[in-house]
């Protein structure tokens, strides 16, 4: 047994580990190393004898002669499953013993687990009860049933026998095994009638019973009776269950000691006598309820309680019911906290882990202490065992890890999620809708964000581990919120009629030509993740056979491909934008998306249709086109670059030794690009060209910043450019105008006023910053944007190029009507003397005044 324990603290004892009738002694010793501390205690154990469980393979009704009657009786020692069982078979009429159609003794005793009875031996009319005696060399036990033998009657029903322990805080199943060559109905009834409101399918051949359906404190009697349509002769089978009352505690009370809150229950009972195991949780402000102790046999625990706490609450369960009493009494405090150290002194108690995890995760205040609490609890989970109430347990705690938001980061979801998985993986007991429900809510609001097949896989899971729960005919699941699931298990007549889910305001609509097999049991899930961009998951799954009114449920569900002629309709609820193209991507066997099986109907800013031709996992996309290097704007910097710098170079050389320029127009030599073409002194020529590169450079990246204000170039780059629209010149416009802001003084500086050698300096020091900043930006938004936005940018281009040349003759043409009106202008002119009085057309005479220079 100890070396089955792998917590420090706990002793795992397994069923069969003890002897029965024995009496064991337990001594527990706690020691702290390097301390004198010790503490010693024992535990007395008396082990009870379990008696022997027997049950039938049909149970008590009314059979007809058509067939041989096989009764087997299923027996076990849950003491010792190796001891060996002897049955006996006995059968009376009455005080008589049982007698067949020749009026001999049916049999007179029989040993053996299977009795067989010929069908010519099965006397008309008589009452037969049978009774099985299983015995072992230390006890005994007994079943009977009763049937009655018409021979008018034509097939059979069985029912098991229901004995040992049934748990009525889950749903029941009752299978039948039908024989039967003609079209029947069936009916179950229940005796005395049930006062529950719940709406539940009484004409199958099986029948699943909800949990709280039965009254509490009754046992009825639930009959199965099949009748002919066709001689309208009726045959039945028989099932008792019995509905406990539930355990009772007189209270609850809640003390606060050493930081702890001390929960004890008071005069707790169970009235059928069965053992009681005790939870202990929490329930908050928004009715959340946190279990955060294993079950004990202890009615007494100690918890922390978090601040949002409203109530702390037990449950307590015998061997067939449950209840949960409050306590309204729960005194607050508030605490000086070393989180990490105070967490590792708690989980030293290996009962109180859970509670520590779950008031201890929304408070680390540092990743360390973060990561050690998310360690202690995949070690705590990794070597449970895990029941419906460790899994209630373990979602408090997933529950309590996803608060702190300082510390869950998207691969912590992504290796919770995938944690999450193998948790459910390991249930060994049906999972609850409810528990399903509070998983999906942990997750759902950062779904979005984390790696989709994780997430896929556990929805899926979800999904699927509850279908396993379920019979054909009761109400599907669904779950509506960002995160939508359907789910039901039906047979394959509901397959064609099932023409429509609805989810929200998502439906999908299949058609009526699938083509099924008659005698399959079929699940169906479909998950709708309201991404911003939807995927969709449409899945079944063969689960059973149901043939000549037999279910037989498989071990486990086949996912499998329903054939279709007609393609499924899929609508989603969302938001879309309907300028760009969108298609539909099927998720492939590698992970990986592609455009096959799903085709676009119509789209609206609010909703998407989609035809698939499959089922499988689906979402739809906007569309992402190759995005290539758009070269044109880095083409136009390197021309005007090129061009510029070149004419640098040349009037530098050229005009060095330039002292004189005769019978130019005074227009043309204001006027910037004429006056290229004319020597003159001062490196005048150079310096132009220098400005008009810091002009068109300027202008380029202008153009290009503005772009990215007016149009997303993300969105743009996932759509083909084709016309320019009217409203695509209007980045070029804006940066047109703003590029004056540097031209007009620059032009007028250059056109009218004095060079100088700090002038120019000035000037040079800013057009060498705006040169070098207009080079990278462009460099920048040309690489880092597709073609698609560089399309539209280089048309700008090419447009107020010319804008900008056609601008500088209005500026040119300004400046010669103004010259004349100021006599200032003429006089602070040194590069040219421009008489005032000279008509358009005249010469000027501009004489160097400086000493010649070396090149």
């Amino acid at each position: 047994m100890l070396a089955k324990s792998s917590k420090l603290g706990v002793l795992n004892i397994n069923s069969g580990d003890l002897k029965e009738g024995a009496e064991y002694i337990f001594n527990i010793k706690v020691t702290i190393p390097n301390t004198s501390a010790l503490g010693e205690t024992s535990i007395t154990v008396a082990v009870e004898e379990e008696p022997l469980v027997i049950k039938f393979s049909r149970w008590s009704g009314k059979i007809g002669v058509e067939k041989d009657l096989e009764i087997e009786a299923y027996v076990s020692d849950p003491a010792d499953i190796t001891n060996k069982i002897t049955v006996t078979w006995t059968c009376t009429q009455g005080t008589a013993t049982c007698l067949n159609n020749k009026g001999e003794a049916l049999f007179t005793i029989f040993i053996g687990n299977i009795l067989k009875i010929g069908k010519s031996d099965l006397k008309n009319g008589s009452y037969y009860l049978f009774e099985a005696a299983a015995s072992t060399t230390e006890k005994s036990t007994s079943l009977t049933l009763e049937l009655i033998i018409d021979s008018s009657l034509k097939g059979d029903v069985q029912l098991e026998s229901l004995e040992g322990i049934i748990s009525n805080r889950v749903p029941i199943k009752l299978l039948s095994k039908i024989v039967s060559n003609e079209d029947s109905i069936f009916l179950w009834e229940f005796d005395p009638k049930t006062t529950s409101t719940k709406t539940i399918n009484l004409n199958k051949s099986f029948l699943e019973i909800p949990a709280d359906y039965l009254d509490y404190g009754k046992t009825y009697e639930i009959k199965l009776t099949m009748t002919s349509k066709i001689d309208n002769k009726s045959t039945y089978s028989l099932s008792f269950i019995t509905r406990s009352a539930r355990p009772t505690c007189d209270s609850l009370k809640s003390t606060k000691s050493n930081d702890l809150y001390s929960l004890e229950g008071y005069k707790c009972v169970s009235p059928t006598g069965t053992t009681l195991l005790y939870y202990f949780g929490v329930k908050s402000s928004e009715g959340i309820i946190d279990w955060i102790t294993p079950e004990s046999s202890l009615s007494l625990a100690s918890i922390r309680v978090k601040s949002n706490t409203k109530f702390v609450v037990m449950k307590i369960c015998d061997d067939y019911e449950c209840s949960e009493i409050y306590s309204n009494s729960l005194p607050k405090s508030i605490r000086d906290l070393g989180v990490l150290e105070d967490f590792e002194a708690e989980i030293q108690n290996p009962a109180s882990t859970p509670s520590a995890i779950v008031y201890y995760a929304p408070l680390a205040d540092s990743l360390i202490t973060y990561n050690y609490i998310l360690t202690i609890n995949e070690f705590y989970f990794s070597t449970a065992i895990i029941s419906s109430s460790t899994l209630d347990i373990y979602i408090s705690c997933l529950r309590s890890l996803c608060e702190n938001q300082n510390y869950v980061s998207i691969s912590v979801l992504d290796y919770l999620a995938n944690f999450t998985t193998s948790i459910v993986n390991q249930l060994t007991e049906d999972i609850l809708s409810e528990q399903v429900t509070q998983i999906i809510e942990i997750f759902e609001p950062n779904m979005q964000l984390m790696d989709f097949t994780k997430v896929s896989i556990l929805t899926n899971l979800l999904g699927v581990k509850l279908l396993a729960a379920s019979l054909p005919g009761m109400d599907p699941f669904i779950y509506v919120s960002d995160c939508n699931i359907y789910s039901e298990r039906m047979l394959s007549d509901r397959v064609n009629l099932l023409s429509t889910i609805e989810l929200d305001k998502s439906s999908i609509v299949l058609n009526e030509n699938f083509q099924i097999n008659e005698t399959y049991v079929y699940d169906i899930l479909v998950v709708i993740y309201n991404f911003t961009e939807p995927v969709f998951d449409i899945t079944f799954y063969k689960s059973g056979t149901y043939e000549s009114f037999s279910l037989v449920l498989d071990s486990e569900q086949t996912e499998i491909e329903i054939p279709t002629n007609d393609s499924i309709v899929v609508e989603i609820e969302g938001s879309f934008d309907t300028t760009l193209d969108y298609h539909c991507l099927n998720l492939l066997d590698d992970n990986t998306w592609d455009t096959v099986g799903c085709t676009i109907n119509s789209i609206t800013n609010t909703k998407v249709s989609v035809s698939i031709s499959y089922q499988s996992t689906f979402k739809v996309s906007k569309v992402i086109y190759p995005c290539g290097i758009g070269r044109g704007p880095v083409i136009a910097m390197g021309i005007i670059i090129s061009l510029f710098l070149t004419l640098t170079m040349f009037f530098v050389y050229n005009d060095y030794n330039t002292e004189k320029i005769s019978k130019i127009s005074s227009i043309l030599l204001i006027y910037p690009y004429s006056s290229l073409f004319f020597e003159q002194q001062f490196y005048r020529r150079a310096i132009l060209s220098l400005q008009f590169l810091c002009n068109y450079l300027i202008l380029y990246c202008l153009i290009g910043v503005l772009e990215l204000y007016y149009n997303d170039p993300e969105n743009m780059s996932k759509k083909p450019y084709g016309d320019y629209y009217e409203s695509s010149i209007y980045p070029g416009a804006i940066a047109w105008g703003i590029t004056q802001g540097v031209v007009i003084p620059f032009f007028i500086l250059n056109s009218i006023y004095l060079r100088t050698t700090i002038s120019f300096y000035i000037q040079a020091a800013i057009w060498f910053i705006l040169d070098a900043a207009s080079i990278l930006g462009i460099l920048y938004m040309t690489v880092t944007y597709c073609q698609v936005y560089t399309f539209y940018w280089i048309i700008n281009i090419l447009i107020f190029t010319g804008c900008q040349i056609v601008l500088e003759v209005v500026y040119a043409g300004l400046v010669r009507l103004l010259l004349p009106q100021s006599d200032k202008l003429g006089q602070l002119s040194k590069i040219r003397q421009i008489h005032e009085n000279n008509p358009l057309g005249t010469e000027v005479d501009v004489v160097r005044n400086q000493p010649k220079r070396p090149f």
